[in-house]
């Protein structure tokens, strides 16, 4: 997370303490869509069996988005603490990255 610039914030903890224990809401959605993006390629350079590959990996990637980091209850995109198993009821400007790579559904992106 050094990188993103993220890490100097409270979002992961006091002093950021926490940040390898959390799976992003950006970085998830960056690999979603490096997964959609590599489809891509590989359908452009006619490799189809890593065009399948990287379709499921985008899918699955999509559903754990989803699945953890939707939080339905404050219409957004919130980080998941996967060592304790519980949302980040942290705002932050992240919960629109899902909307730009295409996992949110349109009923997800309204309510954001």
């Amino acid at each position: 997370m050094r990188e993103s610039g993220f890490d100097t914030t409270f979002r992961f903890g006091a002093f950021s303490g926490s940040t390898i224990d959390y799976a992003p809401v950006g970085l998830n959605s960056l690999l979603y869509r490096y997964a959609l993006d590599l489809r891509a390629f590989a359908r452009r350079l006619g490799y189809a069996a890593a065009a399948r590959h990287w379709a499921a990996a985008a899918a699955a990637r999509k559903r754990a988005i989803n699945k953890y980091l939707w939080n339905s209850r404050l219409g957004l995109y919130t980080d998941y603490d996967f060592v304790t198993h519980k949302r980040s009821y942290y705002d932050f400007i992240t919960t629109f990255y899902p909307l730009w790579a295409g996992a949110a559904s349109k009923a997800q992106a309204r309510a954001v």
